[in-house]
């Protein structure tokens, strides 16, 4: 088989495979993703109506104002006739798995080796909680896939123009789409400047892009935030109240123009100086690989909280992800030493695990280390990849591809396990998954309470009743302090005034199912916790009704 056939269908393969390794879980549960139930109600609300929901009154304040994820979803059910439900669950897997190829292309562009390409998409396609991550509809999931189609077209533009057009559509086309993504975007940016400015500075053109990409990105990212995410800006930008707006404003540019400054004085400082940016170099590439590692161990060791997929600390789950990842950092010093163009990943990835330790240190709200982690393991795709090949090179030639082959395979049938047994070793609660029996009690509430109720919940099934029901829901909030309380004031208290995202409401009606009663799913990136045994033997008396049951899920009026 020649090369480029060899090439093109190894990559369709690994399509195909994180296809379906991408469609266990939403195939297996009937919701899957803790906060599906309110991404389904705004894509529904806007096939139905052309619009976002306003006012919103669901958990994500912010979501509604980052829309391009809602309106893809709203826009396949309308285009494939299935229903938005089906289009939510079933849209995202299809459009993360096309990553193998812009993967592949970076690692491609950075060795000129394919077969790196082809074992840096195996990485993505098998490592176990990018798999969990990227089967969910959210706005970070399509964040993740424009960030990487982004870095391909930007590493593929050089002098070609219009692909460098294509590569600044793609960068604007992040800004409605996720913010986070869009902060990443612009971080890979300001590590090219940094590079053309300190160490490259001869090269000009690059120099002058990466500064007009970052002027036009960073002005349409805060002419888009003032104007139509008002209540982003509030909660993440402006939480500090020493922070002024043209602060937050300013500090984007008057980073850049310092970078461009102090590279400049750098390039013109004696030789003595600019020799030693050799040993600079080198400093950089031991420090990249630490931090690489360290974070590899830290991830192995917490699991991905955000989609927590690790019952444990270094389980099964964890192997393929593990092991590859440790391949990749262990020849990664190699790999920047011999392809000079591997320094903007490089750089990507010490600055993303920096800002998983500024948020684990500084507590910043914006700064979720679990949702950051997942943009540090799509980095590590190319070390991996060039790792497993740097690794397979000491094997005979004749032996090598049928070794090759076994990796892959192992892997693949490793990631599809791993996925498999999640099903039976956590509960849907810990994972933010919701059976046919919740759907089924939510559409009851849908048909037979008004319109005006509010349910108390914990937050996995409050999406729930908010999607499929359309009724108001307490989340957290509200319910947190209602099914943990331990005697009768707290609990009255909390059904009396709930807090909600619309507002303090009296309660209604109650929703449990018995994985919330083993372990509630109160507060994401948390230890489930059970539903107090108080409430459990009061919501039996005579101010509380049993409505509905269906062997899962029960239903409650609150009737004081």
């Amino acid at each position: 088989m020649k090369t480029g056939r060899w090439y093109s269908f190894a990559l369709l393969s690994l399509f195909f495979a994180a296809l379906m390794l991408r469609l266990i879980l939403p195939l297996e549960y009937s919701v899957w993703g803790p906060d599906t139930g309110e991404n389904y109600y705004i894509a529904k609300f806007f096939a139905v109506n052309g619009r976002m929901p306003l006012p919103y009154y669901g958990f994500g304040t912010t979501y509604t104002e980052f829309p391009i994820v809602y309106q893809l979803v709203a826009s396949v059910s309308r285009i494939t006739g299935i229903s938005v439900a089906a289009a939510s669950e079933l849209s995202m897997p299809f459009l993360t798995s096309t990553l193998v190829f812009p993967i592949a292309g970076i690692a491609v562009a950075i060795t000129e080796r394919r077969s790196v390409g082809v074992l840096s998409a195996l990485f993505y396609a098998t490592s176990v909680p990018i798999i969990g991550h990227t089967s969910i509809i959210a706005s970070d999931t399509i964040g993740e896939v424009i960030l990487i189609f982004f870095i391909y077209f930007y590493m593929r533009s050089g002098r070609d123009r219009m692909m460098t057009a294509i590569a600044l559509a793609t960068a604007v086309a992040m800004v409605p789409s996720y913010h986070l993504g869009t902060v990443m975007l612009l971080l890979f940016l300001y590590c090219v400047l940094f590079y053309y400015s300190f160490w490259k500075r001869d090269n000009s053109t690059e120099l002058l892009k990466s500064i007009v990409f970052i002027s036009v990105i960073t002005t349409i990212t805060w002419a888009y935030w003032l104007t139509q995410a008002p209540n982003f800006v509030s909660v993440f930008i402006l939480h500090n109240p020493h922070l002024a707006i043209e602060e937050a404003i300013s500090a984007p540019y008057i980073f850049m123009f310092l970078v461009f400054i102090l590279g400049n004085f750098f390039q013109r400082q004696p030789h003595a100086l600019v020799a030693k940016r050799t040993e600079m170099r080198k400093e950089y590439y031991y420090a990249v690989s630490i931090i690489g590692s360290a974070a590899v161990a830290f991830i192995a060791y917490t699991g991905v909280q955000s989609v927590p997929l690790y019952p444990s600390a270094f389980t099964l789950l964890e192997i393929p992800t593990v092991v590859f990842t440790l391949f990749g950092f262990a020849s990664f010093l190699f790999l920047l030493r011999k392809e000079k163009r591997a320094w903007p990943i490089g750089i990507m990835t010490s600055a993303t695990a920096a800002i998983i330790a500024a948020g684990v240190l500084t507590n910043i709200p914006y700064l979720v280390p679990e949702r950051v982690i997942e943009y540090l393991l799509l980095t590590m795709a190319t070390f991996a990849g060039y790792g497993m090949v740097d690794a397979l090179s000491k094997v005979g030639k004749r032996a090598r591809t049928g070794v090759a082959l076994s990796v892959i395979i192992l892997l693949v049938l490793a990631a599809g396990f791993s996925t498999a047994l999640v099903t039976s070793t956590t509960t849907p609660s810990k994972v933010g998954a919701s059976p046919a029996g919740d759907i089924s009690a939510s559409v009851w509430l849908r048909t037979n309470t008004p319109p005006s109720a509010t349910v108390a919940s914990d937050h996995r099934l409050s999406s729930i009743v908010f999607g499929f029901s359309g009724r108001n829901a307490t989340w957290e909030k509200g319910g947190y302090p209602i099914f943990t309380s331990s005697n009768p004031g707290e609990l009255y208290a909390g059904l009396n005034s709930s807090q909600t995202p619309s507002g303090n409401k009296t309660i209604d009606y109650l929703l449990l199912d018995t994985y919330m009663v083993e372990g509630g799913n109160f507060y994401p990136n948390q230890t489930a916790i059970p539903v107090s045994p108080f409430v459990l033997n009061t919501i039996q008396g005579g101010n509380f009704i049993l409505l509905y049951s269906n062997g899962l899920a029960t239903v409650y009026a609150y009737s004081p």
